[in-house]
């Protein structure tokens, strides 16, 4: 990944990365050198301010996941995606309400993560929806059409299944995108 690079939804920073040429960008508050508090379908940068976006199992999670990834189009020209195949909705589409069913108590989730200094400040489910999983995709060819919608063409697709839960095959699907 060439630097500088924008992690969005970067929560507790499960790409591990950090350094002078690494931004991280979250609705929460977190403790990073390069912090910025944002909703990702605003991303506060100038356009090609960055060489790669990074999106680490987010898609998932957002109200308007094309909005957010023609940001992610205007802001660097290459990005890098991971999306994880829920299957605990009641199929293709986006259900808010469901998804919070699924994860119950979502608080209890952060309390580890405030508790360390970790996350300083959680940005209101009210307000927008972003911790839950919301988001269900019957096929990675579906999640491939939004990022061609969005401007980007695939370069390199990767199919990971890590197991099995609840009787379901895990999936995360790793794409990695350049503009066209």
């Amino acid at each position: 990944v060439e630097l500088p690079v924008l992690v969005v939804g970067s929560g507790a920073n499960p790409t591990g990365l950090e350094g002078s040429g690494v931004f991280h960008l979250d609705l929460d508050r977190w403790k990073y050198r390069n912090f910025v508090q944002a909703n990702a379908v605003a991303v506060p940068f100038k356009s090609d301010a960055f060489r790669c976006v990074l999106l680490g199992d987010v898609l998932e999670h957002l109200e308007d996941p094309l909005a957010v990834l023609r940001e992610c189009h205007r802001v660097a020209p290459n990005l890098v995606a991971t999306v994880f195949r829920e299957w605990r909705l009641p199929g293709p589409g986006q259900y808010i309400e469901a998804g919070r069913k699924v994860y119950g108590d979502l608080e209890s989730h952060y309390e580890p993560f405030i508790r360390s200094g970790q996350c300083l400040a959680r940005y209101s489910e009210e307000k927008v929806s972003h911790s839950p999983h919301i988001n269900q995709w019957r096929s990675a060819e579906e999640v491939e059409a939004l990022f061609v919608a969005a401007g980007f063409r695939v370069k390199h697709f990767e199919d990971d299944c890590p197991g099995v839960h609840e009787g379901h095959r895990m999936e995360n699907w790793l794409f990695v995108l350049q503009r066209r």
